[in-house]
């Protein structure tokens, strides 16, 4: 089964959005908030720098690790509604 990590905020919209998508599409998720949490904030930045140079460095941050037997993952940055429809659509992402 797979599983997510959305790195958030409090008052964030954005990540509100994204964990009610992965709460309709059946993908358990921890939450972890990077402003009550040192590591959490420091994951987000290297994501961010090894990921997404180019954007600014914000939540929601989504990480989801597929249970393919590969240890793939897929990382998706703000409110990646359309990312993560596809993911599921094409079965990249099986919950």
């Amino acid at each position: 089964m797979i599983s997510a990590v959305v790195y958030s905020q409090p008052n964030c919209g954005p990540c509100a959005v994204m964990k009610k998508m992965l709460t309709k599409h059946g993908i358990p998720f921890e939450v972890r908030d990077v402003q009550q949490d040192e590591q959490a904030l420091a994951d987000v930045r290297e994501f961010h720098e090894t990921c997404a140079p180019d954007r600014p460095v914000a939540t929601p941050v989504v990480v989801i690790d597929n249970a393919d037997g590969a240890g793939s993952r897929e990382i998706l940055f703000g409110a990646a509604i359309d990312e993560l429809k596809a993911l599921v659509r094409d079965r990249r992402v099986v919950a």
